[in-house]
């Protein structure tokens, strides 16, 4: 269906001076009426040029005056108009603007179509090979603990007590002169380790099952001559070596089909066998072991016939196959992902190649909106457009390595075509993404309320209305966003483009329905998917929004205001609500694997596709994800402390990830009680993190999702996550506790994050999650009406990545994109009767402009520096990034430069720098004794990144040729922050 927008030059004869009044008399109803035939509004389309065809009625069409994007157009008898216009490639989103004029009487109607350039996928259609896992040999090693859980391994269960493995006579010289009957004894047989190792190799899996310490007792019973004892056999180690293929599975192929090849081969390390007692004499014994079967055979045989797969290529799978199997299986990627967005994600695997640095998963991908309550389903507003088609991009599939194309190592890569990304922001339109309603904005000065008087400054003409009164801006798209494959235009990840954005200025006043005011928004602007620390999610980012990649089209202009001022104010206003339009794209979870997170290394491009690559590791806090159900207070397992139930949902509330969250059911370990917190706790060891720690530079973090029920005014609302630093002993050496205080609607989970910077001695942290009796100190039960804590996280924040900050990387120059930065330098031994503070080289200052002398005083070395899993604690406001470095100089003479500079930038998302410091220090004339100089910044809660800078400044005397430095040096820099 086609949306006619139309306007009247004309429509507010006299102004009222009541605001609604006027509104409620500018409605006009013989302006004339447009009708576009072709094309249709989000038509995709090819070809160079398209035809439009359209009608226009309610007016004499010999008065007709009609132009198509600007250009007139014949308007026959019967009102019918034609043309050709030409498509942009460029631009995606090309509008179709039709302006009609009634010339006896001057009145005008805009109508809209916007029409996209480019390839499609239908509605529940697949992209192609869109999505790739990719798990390298690292990663399988982060597995190999897991799918060892996963096989019920038991030497016990290979021949069981009293399981007869020889009965026969053994010794026979003309007739049976002795028998033997052996049999297992007890105790049963053991072994004290059991795991397996995988690595990948071109086109299948090896998988060795490792057992250590295997023993086994039997029982001699003989006759004749032949005597009774015990025979006791061992081995060292015991490996099971076999070899297995990965593919779709055929029934299933969401799911990963494992399958052994060939048989598996046993290879014992030191198996001895022992007899005792009288079996033990010489000769007889001898005579025993001449005729007892091969026991090591026998043990050989017993492995392999309960390893290797039972029925061949039949349905039965052998028992490491089957581990595999769960094992992938357990990563989910569809469900959490759809369901968090409120999606239905379909993505079959098409191929598993495996290769010599690990497996890759490749899969189609189907993202589709579907009405309901149901997991993956959402309930879309009643304006939210039902789309036909996603924009596509062809992509090539992308191959990899052991390291990501930057260079860093990780365990698994998670990488999405822009094809799939694109499904997936249709789908999210048609569930109401971006249908935002605006009452409060950022001028550029702090939000303030959206009022009559704020807009004024935009719109003189609503100067004449009370300034007071309250207006909203409501966002209404019409077409899904989508991504190019194009780099932002500030090098960001993609190039988001955006059709058709309605964006309408309405009185807030109830019942007022007619807009003041409605354009049509065409951006374009850069796209990260950045990982946000406190929740371990993947958040899309809007950034970068150039003015002049803004096309505003006025479609309704009820206060007859100026419509080329406006249109050159529109696209500033939207650059400040880009943040709000990236919160709106939605966080989605980062898929788990069994009991293991992903720690992000990276957010890159892998080839075309969007991936975010991480390492594998066990998260700190068990069961922060709150789905083992049978978890208990006092069980000495995962959470402790007062009454506590994890459970599904109720009481209208979901769970905020997985299937269960915990309750708060007391404030005692048996019930209710006197105090007013219901406490759950867990101790955490940081013995892992020593050497972080004892640097002093260690941050611990703990993050969790809070929500509760509105059951009235007595509802106790107060929620914290409260952290122990404890040494060795168990003492407390710092403590901090944040509290957070939340709504009344039980759909909205609610973050609190808590930072702690470790003490030096920190051994152990304990970690505290707390509904307080903030309104209602109830002393029985029940105490608290539904309170829920749920994705509860907790890590040892790595230190900031700085590049060479040892300046030990001596191919380090200042202009190879990495590194140490800006004017040359050099990185250097020990020269001119200077060492290095630490290890065998040092940065040297050599030219103030690039690679050349010249009137800048300053040599300048700077790196920018991401803030990386820092983001979540400095937004939370009031963390300190520190800097400390050393510097060094010769003593030369008096014309000698003795000053050093250490600036801090901080810059936000959009490029901006939001604050700074800048600090001098003035050298001693000592070679052999290195200063450390320091500089600290409160960052404000938008910065994302710094740009540090370390300089030697000619500030005794300013040289334009070489050399401008005598010998000036810098070594050792450290940069942390600070909660």
């Amino acid at each position: 269906m086609n949306r006619a927008f139309r306007f009247s030059d004309h429509r507010l004869a006299a102004r009222a001076a009541l605001f609604v009044i006027a509104l409620a008399g500018s409605a006009c109803s013989d302006l004339p009426e447009i009708v576009i035939a072709t094309p249709l509004h989000g038509e995709f389309t090819q070809a160079a040029n398209i035809d439009v065809t359209g009608m226009v009625t309610e007016m004499d069409p010999a008065n007709a005056a009609v132009t198509v994007n600007g250009v007139s157009v014949v308007v026959s008898p019967g009102g019918v108009f034609s043309t050709n216009i030409a498509i942009d490639t460029g631009i995606v989103f090309n509008p179709i603007d039709v302006v009609a004029v009634d010339t006896s009487n001057g009145y005008r109607t805009v109508t809209r179509v916007v029409v996209i350039a480019g390839d499609s996928i239908g509605d529940g259609a697949y992209s192609p090979q869109s999505v790739a896992l990719r798990i390298n040999d690292s990663g399988l090693d982060q597995l190999e603990g897991s799918v060892a859980d996963l096989v019920d391994f038991d030497p016990a269960d290979l021949v069981a007590v009293d399981t007869v493995v020889l009965d026969e006579c053994v010794v026979f010289f003309l007739g049976c002169l002795g028998s033997a009957r052996v049999t297992v004894a007890n105790p049963p047989p053991s072994a004290t380790g059991f795991g397996i190792s995988m690595d990948s190799m071109t086109d299948f899996v090896a998988a060795d099952v490792l057992v250590d310490d295997l023993n086994m007792h039997l029982d001699v019973d003989g006759s004749g001559l032949v005597p009774s004892c015990p025979l006791e056999i061992s081995a060292d180690t015991t490996d099971i070596i076999g070899d297995y293929s990965l593919d779709p599975d055929a029934i299933d192929p969401t799911t990963t089909d494992v399958n052994q090849i060939g048989g598996v081969s046993v290879v014992f390390g030191n198996f001895q066998d022992h007899l005792s007692g009288l079996c033990d004499v010489p000769i007889i014994g001898d005579i025993i072991q001449l005729f007892l079967p091969d026991v090591q055979d026998l043990f050989t045989d017993g492995f392999t016939e309960f390893l290797n797969d039972p029925d061949g290529a039949g349905p039965e799978d052998a028992v490491i196959a089957d581990a595999l199997e769960v094992a992938l299986a357990g990563i989910e990627i569809a469900g959490p992902i759809g369901e968090s967005l409120g999606v239905m994600l379909d993505t079959p695997i098409f191929d598993i190649p495996e290769d010599d640095d690990g497996v890759t998963i490749g899969s189609d991908t189907r993202v589709t909106a579907q009405i309901g309550t149901g997991p993956g389903e959402c309930d879309a507003p009643p304006d939210a457009p039902d789309l036909l088609a996603s924009f596509h991009v062809p992509e090539t599939f992308p191959t990899f390595g052991a390291t990501t194309a930057s260079g860093n190592p990780f365990d698994m890569g998670i990488c999405l075509s822009t094809s799939a990304f694109n499904q997936l922001l249709k789908a999210q339109i048609e569930c109401g993404l971006l249908q935002l309603e605006i009452t409060e904005f950022d001028f550029g000065f702090g939000l303030v309320p959206l009022t009559v008087g704020a807009m004024s400054l935009f719109i003189p003409e609503l100067a004449a209305f009370p300034a007071s009164a309250p207006l909203l801006l409501k966002l209404r798209p019409t077409l899904a966003p989508l991504l190019t494959g194009n780099a932002g235009p500030g090098g960001e990840l993609g190039e988001l483009r955006m059709g058709q954005l309605l964006i309408e200025l309405r009185d807030a006043t109830p019942g007022v329905e007619q807009p003041l005011l409605v354009a049509a928004v065409d951006f374009a602007a850069g796209f990260e998917l950045l990982v946000d620390p406190a929740t371990g999610q993947l958040a899309p980012t809007v950034s970068s929004l150039d003015p002049g990649d803004v096309t505003v089209a006025i479609l309704d202009n009820l206060v007859q205001t100026d419509e080329a001022t406006l249109q050159a104010v529109l696209p500033l206003l939207l650059a400040q609500a880009l943040p709000s339009l990236g919160a709106s794209l939605g966080s989605f979870p980062i898929p788990t694997f069994l009991d293991l997170e992903l720690d992000p290394v990276e957010v890159s491009k892998s080839g075309q596709f969007m991936s975010i690559f991480a390492n594998l590791a066990v998260p700190l806090l068990s069961n922060g994800g709150m789905e083992n159900t049978l978890d208990l207070p006092s069980d000495g397992l995962d959470w402790e402390g007062d009454l506590f139930a994890v459970v599904s949902a109720e009481n209208g509330i979901e769970p905020q990830a997985g299937a269960a969250m915990l309750r708060f059911d007391g404030t005692e370990p048996t019930g209710a009680g006197a105090g007013p917190d219901a406490e759950v706790f867990q101790q955490v060891d940081l013995s892992a993190f020593a050497a972080q720690i004892a640097s002093g530079q260690a941050v611990f973090q703990a993050t969790a999702f809070f929500n509760r029920i509105d059951a009235g005014p007595n509802t106790d609302t107060q929620f914290e996550v409260a952290i122990d630093a404890l040494d060795g002993g168990g003492g407390v050496l710092a403590s901090i506790d944040q509290t957070l205080s939340t709504d009344a609607d039980p759909a909205s989970w609610e973050l609190e994050l808590t930072p702690l910077l470790l003490p030096v001695g920190t051994a152990s942290a304990r970690v505290y999650l707390i509904a307080t009796e903030d309104i209602l100190d109830d002393a029985s039960a029940p105490e608290f009406d539904g309170h829920y804590v749920d994705h509860a996280r907790a890590t040892v924040l790595a230190p900031l990545s700085v590049q060479n900050a040892d300046m030990e990387d001596t191919g380090d120059v200042f202009d190879d994109g990495t590194g140490w930065e800006t004017d040359a330098f050099s990185i250097v031994a020990a020269e001119n009767g200077i060492t290095p503070l630490g290890g065998g080289s040092m940065l040297r200052f050599d030219a103030t402009m690039g690679a050349v002398a010249g009137s800048d005083p300053s040599a300048i070395a700077s790196q920018n520096i991401a803030l990386g899993n820092y983001r979540g604690l400095v937004s939370a406001g009031g963390a300190t990034l520190h800097v400390s470095a050393s510097f060094n100089r010769v003593a030369g003479d008096a014309n000698t430069d003795t000053q050093f500079t250490i600036i801090v930038q901080a810059f936000n998302a959009g490029g901006a720098a939001v604050d700074g410091v800048l600090t001098l220090f003035y050298s001693d004339a000592d070679p052999g004794s290195w200063e450390s100089h320091a500089a600290s910044l409160v960052l404000p809660a938008t910065t994302t990144n710094i740009n540090l800078v370390l300089a030697a400044v000619e500030n005794v005397s300013n040289d334009v040729v070489s050399p401008e430095f005598d010998g000036h040096y810098a070594d050792e820099v450290s940069v942390w922050i600070e909660p």
